[in-house]
């Protein structure tokens, strides 16, 4: 059968949904993609055929500290997901979309195609949609007025024909047959609320590599590993602070993702048991790490879990916070504050992970529901079967 999917250029929203088109194509199916240039080469890694954005296919956000330059052309990307369905839809018999690409489900009713909706993070409702837009975004914050969210909703999606009154609702309470959730419901601390319409699938892991060849062999047994993702990954402070409170600590090697804007010379003198990259093979540290210091993106959570990790969540922003709250709660690490992070704090929580007995058994659990969850192929088998499409 042809199937579209369409997204939004976010690396924590498209990531996970690459590993479906994947294993989507490997069951048979045909499956475009569309989103911006940039992601080209990886959807056609996946075996997909890419499709950009409907006159923006180079069509970029531009981000300062992690956060978009400019947050109303951060969101003219709904209007180019809805224009482009409806140039493109006709060929297909299925629309797959990520939660934050909503507009697609009115494209897709104007197209009359069936519709499957992903969520990277938590499942997101009236009652915990607060908590999700947790943010220091001042515009985010903007949202939850509600004079302001409408001025945006009709700035942004103009003469888009919205199910709902606004961009929120349409998120909240725009629910079609089948919602794909990308943890397990243990994690996602409301599950029952959620009808059967919704599946807990569990993360979807999938081979990542970028040729780097970390030497795990030299290192010590206990291994930290740090990283603030993609977008906000920019905190030399933070990175020196990581430095202050591991650095020759004995037993314990640490390796450090920066991201390729960070300039490491800035980082001083770094310590012997530190190995410092602009980028790393995720997967692959995490399956050698003990520890993974972490920002709190479902993804990277997911990950850390799915290979045993316990762990130290920073949240920085939005979804992040609801995260590490669930983290902390269900006794799986600790949730710190940025801006209260010292090289003590690191290390005294880092030394109470690890004495914590009770932390290894929770994180030794949840690895292994994670691992049993087989989310990629349990999200297809629920596409074939509700969808017909076999």
């Amino acid at each position: 059968m042809n199937i579209l999917m369409v997204n939004v250029p976010f690396s924590g929203h498209v990531n996970p949904t690459l590993i479906l088109a994947q294993k989507l194509v490997e069951s048979g199916h045909r499956v475009s993609y569309i989103l911006t240039n940039r992601w080209k080469d990886r959807i056609e890694e996946a075996g997909a055929t890419f499709i950009p954005y409907r006159n923006a296919a180079d069509y970029e956000i531009v981000f300062k500290n992690g956060k978009p330059r400019n947050f109303l052309h951060a969101l003219k990307a709904w209007k180019y997901v809805y224009n482009t369905i409806l140039e493109v839809g006709d060929k297909y018999d299925l629309l797959i979309y990520e939660f934050f690409s909503f507009t697609a489900f009115s494209a897709a009713q104007k197209r009359n195609l069936k519709t499957v909706r992903l969520f990277s993070t938590f499942a997101v409702s009236r009652e915990n949609i607060g908590s999700i837009l947790v943010s220091k975004n001042k515009e985010i914050n903007l949202l939850k007025n509600q004079f302001l969210l409408k001025a945006v909703t009709g700035l942004i999606c103009g003469k888009i024909p919205l199910v709902t009154s606004n961009i929120l609702t349409e998120i909240t309470d725009v629910t079609p047959d089948l919602n794909l959730v990308f943890t397990i419901k243990e994690f996602q601390e409301d599950s029952p609320s959620f009808s059967d319409k919704f599946h807990f699938v569990g993360p979807l892991i999938g081979k990542r590599s970028n040729g780097l060849v970390i030497p795990f062999q030299e290192m010590e047994k206990s291994i930290i590993y740090v990283s603030l993702g993609t977008l906000q990954n920019q905190n030399i402070g933070f990175y020196k602070n990581c430095m202050e409170a591991f650095g020759e600590k004995s037993g314990v090697s640490v390796i450090m993702s920066v991201g390729t804007n960070t300039d490491i010379a800035k980082l001083g003198t770094i310590p012997a048991n530190f190995y410092v990259y602009p980028f790393v093979p995720q997967l692959e540290v995490l399956k050698h790490s003990a520890l993974f210091i972490t920002h709190g993106g479902m993804n990277s959570v997911n990950e850390g879990l799915f290979y045993g990790n316990a762990l130290m969540v920073i949240p920085l922003d939005l979804d992040q916070f609801a995260v590490a709250d669930r983290v902390a709660k269900m006794g799986l690490g600790v949730m710190l504050e940025m801006d209260k992070v010292t090289p003590e704090l690191l290390r005294t929580q880092a030394d109470r992970i690890w004495a914590n007995a009770e932390i290894t058994e929770n994180v030794s659990i949840m690895r292994e529901l994670l691992q049993f969850s087989d989310g990629a192929n349990k999200a297809v088998d629920l596409i074939e079967q509700e969808c017909k499409l076999t």
